[in-house]
């Protein structure tokens, strides 16, 4: 508790002082950690291409996950969006290959087939490529 005025204030600069303090300590640890974060720009595909992203989220403790899809035209263009969970997933893997089978399912209700599919699972995107045959203990 404050007894005067002039204790108030004294409290409020010292207040405003950490506050500022800690602000330029975070300005220091994002300036050294951003240089090292990969930037990714999405690029648009070539026309008459369509580019789709898909991604999945998994939560193994309690065994859900969510998947995001984006649909893309040549000129950017946002043509579909899907979002959706699933529970009873029993791994991040099974979870980006759900991702994956529903993107290509997407594809098939929107009639498209002249498409570029992006995911960031290496080892669902290698397996699709035929890159990685050898997945034991990665699904279920």
């Amino acid at each position: 508790m404050v007894n005067s005025p002039l204790a108030l204030v004294k409290s409020a600069l010292t207040d405003v002082e950490v506050f500022h303090e800690s602000r330029l300590r975070l300005t220091y640890v994002a300036d050294r950690l951003l240089p090292q974060i990969n930037a990714v720009e999405w690029r648009p595909p070539v026309d008459p291409f369509y580019k789709l992203n898909f991604d999945a989220a998994f939560d193994s403790e309690k065994r859900l996950m969510g998947i995001g899809i984006v649909v893309r035209s040549s000129r950017g263009e946002v043509l579909a969006v899907v979002s959706a969970p699933k529970s009873h997933v029993c791994s991040a893997f099974s979870a980006e290959c759900y991702a994956l089978l529903r993107s290509i399912k997407l594809c098939q209700e929107l009639c498209l087939y002249q498409v570029v599919l992006e995911g960031d699972a290496k080892a669902v995107v290698d397996s699709v490529n035929g890159y990685n045959n050898n997945l034991p203990g990665k699904g279920c």
